[in-house]
């Protein structure tokens, strides 16, 4: 049960609620009906979920310096940098592809250069290298939003034109 809670963990479950949050807001407002609510939920979860399990395992050398993330799994040894790693990997891909089977192209793309954005260019390169990077890598978080418009109305611009 241990190695599940840790899993859990890794996808920073407060923040991954609110980018969910904000996807359905947008699916709602562009239109969704309710019945699409209760799978396009766990695919957020799982997409963002597995960004941030990702972000875990490369920041896992950098989390260990600090106090306040040095008992995050990976940094305290409860789980390798791979299993987390893989399970980050398995999750996102997972939840894209269910994206274009379930939904739409533009919500799998949309999903998908999300987990990009926030994986390559905040934690790789932005953390590491200047102190704007939460205003840049604040680009990641525009992303559900437009899934979630994606998802009820086949295009991201619907909630703004209407």
């Amino acid at each position: 049960m241990g190695v599940v809670r840790d899993l859990i963990s890794l996808t920073t479950p407060k923040i991954t609620q609110l980018n969910v949050a904000a996807a359905l807001a947008c699916y709602v407002a562009s239109g969704g009906i309710p019945s699409g609510i209760p799978l396009l939920g766990p695919l957020g979860y799982g997409a963002a979920g597995g960004s941030s399990a990702l972000n875990n395992a490369l920041d896992a050398d950098i989390d260990g310096r600090m106090r306040r993330t040095a008992r995050r799994p990976i940094p305290s040894g409860r789980l390798s940098r791979r299993k987390a790693l893989a399970f980050g990997t398995a999750l996102t891909s997972l939840s894209v592809l269910l994206a274009f089977i379930a939904f739409n192209p533009l919500t799998a793309l949309a999903t998908l250069l999300g987990a990009l954005s926030y994986v390559f260019l905040y934690t790789l390169y932005l953390k590491r290298r200047t102190d704007l990077n939460i205003a840049i890598g604040g680009m990641a978080g525009t992303f559900p939003p437009l899934a979630g418009a994606a998802t009820a109305s086949g295009t991201v611009l619907y909630s703004v034109m209407v």
